[in-house]
């Protein structure tokens, strides 16, 4: 098992990192990035639907955890 490895998709390849994903969302802005399952982080601003348990980010499906489906909710609110 691949404990604190995480698969990072970029507009320039993929990456594999060492880290943890709390360390990771620390590291990166706030107000561009937010966590919206246990498994995975997104730039806000590839988000182009909204669905009942999961979101598009351009043409990849990503599940959201209920934990944050409210935050993500209100986040996409105020813009």
């Amino acid at each position: 098992m691949l404990k604190d490895y995480l698969l990072l998709h970029t507009e320039n390849g993929n990456l594999i990192v060492h880290m943890t994903m709390k360390y990771l969302s620390e590291l990166l802005p706030e107000n561009l990035f937010m966590r919206v399952h246990r498994s995975y982080l997104v730039n806000q601003s590839h988000i182009t639907i909204i669905g009942k348990s999961q979101i598009q980010l351009n043409d990849i499906e990503v599940p959201i955890g209920e934990h944050y489906k409210e935050m993500l909710l209100q986040k996409k609110s105020s813009l």
